[in-house]
């Protein structure tokens, strides 16, 4: 007999509530949103989303915040996304950048007690994630001052970033982001340190216009001798990369959760068009072929969800090849999510390439979520070289 996880209801009722807020605050300004993206109106989604604990769902109960695992955010931005992949994505950085804090294992860094006093006020400031790229001279570095690049662990001496990171999103909406930086040329070690957008030494280098989440600030972030003190410091070296892998395999799932969050709607809309649009004397829905493309969309719908829900499990199946690789979730989802919005387009014909009916922000949305955190191709390589 199927026994149902009691946490089952729990997140039932938390996604509940969550779609009716992006049915009400998303859903009205979303296409008008993509065609003039306005700062401000995500700031006003995001003060109304502290009234549901979403910004602050990951973190630890110890700092006020919800305490719940990062499978629950993977269910929210899946909801979120299902009204704008864009608005979604604000929230996707946000969350990943939370991973790493988690007084029970980091201590408490000066950044956390800020986050503190900020809740204490009824605020939360908008963070974002930045993790390391293959920028060749222009990578991020981090190097004790006035030392050799890795020359020994933190200590009360401040220490100095430099270089230029990869595209990040919340770039200039963020109020501090959550790095994840070299620490020598071998590129083995890996330091996780909060930093405030506000610091000398950080400058946010113009928003990129993209074609799709056009809601999300994207551009990169540069460092110019940029002095932190030790207490910003969450984790380094063997520690650190295995806290960059924790946050990179979340941020993965995050999108991949994303993905079919976009996926959910483009096959909703496609189905309830079916039903109402006649050709050759009958509702298309009845057509064979139509039926056939709808039965493949929710095949790969439910298939994506299934793969990003493994992600964050935390019990593994004892077969070969299973495992819980998030950028291969990640993969499969925004795939798959691409190939349903263009079949959902499809069964619409001309009308799905209209602004106003939705398909075709979707389709530019899915496809920028399939360059996040490196191109797929990237992601299929590299499970695979991993394994000598």
């Amino acid at each position: 007999m199927c026994v149902m996880h009691p946490q089952i209801n729990e997140y039932n009722e938390i996604l509940n509530e969550v779609r009716r807020f992006a049915r009400n605050e998303i859903r009205p300004e979303a296409l008008d949103l993509d065609l003039y993206p306005d700062p401000a109106k995500i700031a006003s989604l995001w003060r109304k989303s502290l009234d549901l604990d979403i910004p602050c769902l990951l973190l630890p109960q110890s700092c006020n915040g919800a305490g719940y695992p990062p499978l629950c955010g993977a269910f929210v931005l899946d909801v979120l996304a299902s009204e704008c992949a864009g608005v979604a994505s604000v929230f996707a950085h946000h969350l990943a950048a939370s991973i790493p804090v988690s007084p029970e294992d980091h201590g408490r860094p000066q950044y956390l007690v800020n986050i503190l006093s900020k809740m204490d006020s009824g605020k939360l400031p908008v963070a974002s994630v930045i993790f390391p790229s293959d920028m060749g001279d222009q990578a991020l570095f981090i190097q004790e001052k006035n030392s050799p690049c890795g020359s020994g662990p933190y200590g009360s001496d401040p220490w100095v970033i430099n270089g230029e990171s990869a595209l990040v999103g919340n770039s200039s909406g963020a109020d501090a982001f959550c790095a994840f930086i070299h620490e020598d040329d071998t590129r083995e070690n890996i330091a996780c340190v909060f930093v405030e957008k506000n610091l000398p030494g950080i400058a946010i280098q113009e928003k990129l216009m993209i074609p799709g989440l056009k809601i999300n600030p994207f551009g990169k972030i540069s460092f110019n001798q940029m002095e932190i003190a030790s207490d910003a410091v969450i984790a380094s070296g063997k520690n650190g990369k295995n806290l960059m892998k924790q946050a990179l395999n979340a941020y993965f799932g995050f999108i991949a959760a994303m993905a079919m969050g976009t996926a959910r709607t483009a096959w909703t809309k496609a189905l309830s068009y079916a039903k109402q649009r006649y050709q050759f004397g009958d509702l298309i829905i009845r057509h064979g072929e139509i039926q056939r493309m709808l039965g493949v969309m929710k095949m790969k719908l439910d298939v994506g969800t299934a793969a990003y829900i493994q992600v964050f499990q935390t019990d593994r199946v004892n077969l070969p090849g299973v495992t819980a690789d998030g950028s291969l979730a990640k993969a499969y989802c925004t795939q798959a999510a691409l190939e349903i919005v263009l079949d959902a387009i499809q069964i619409h014909g001309g009308y799905g390439y209209m602004h106003e009916y939705g398909l075709e922000k979707i389709m530019r949305d899915v496809k920028i979520l399939q360059l996040l955190g490196g191109r797929n191709p990237q992601h299929h390589v590299q499970a695979i070289a991993e394994e000598f």
